[in-house]
């Protein structure tokens, strides 16, 4: 079944409205705020158009959300970074939060180990290794 939530999460990840997003996707907006409200299950189309302006796997949109994990469990590189993001612009806390989100969900299906799909590209270099950032 297509995961609404994994949908959400990659759309702030992207950093794009849903006006933005159904525009991408190819698809009307009032589609994709159905969608969304759970007013209508996405169909085949849709779904490839999400895929494709997302550029997430398809795979991913089909998962079910991963369990919670608390803080204790989790362990970043720099705790002031995670402290900074309280102090950040209103605009980038959710695609911190999205990419938190991403990097968790990723760590949850390698120790269940589930495949791994999608790696995750710090922003701040060029490093493309899963789960791996700067500390810039």
């Amino acid at each position: 079944m297509f995961n609404i939530g994994r949908m959400e999460r990659a759309r702030k990840r992207q950093r794009l409205t849903a006006k933005a997003l159904a525009q991408r996707a190819g698809i009307s907006p009032v589609t994709l705020s159905r969608v969304i409200n759970g007013q209508q299950v996405p169909d085949e189309d849709t779904v490839d158009g999400l895929v494709r302006a997302l550029g997430f796997p398809r795979e991913f949109f089909f998962r079910d959300d991963a369990a919670p994990i608390s803080a204790d469990a989790a362990s970043f590189r720099s705790l002031t970074r995670c402290r900074r993001e309280s102090a950040m612009p209103s605009l980038r806390r959710p695609r911190v939060s999205a990419t938190h989100a991403l990097i968790l969900s990723m760590a949850v299906a390698s120790a269940c180990h589930e495949p791994v799909t999608a790696s995750y590209r710090c922003s701040h270099s060029q490093n493309a290794s899963p789960m791996t950032c700067c500390t810039a």
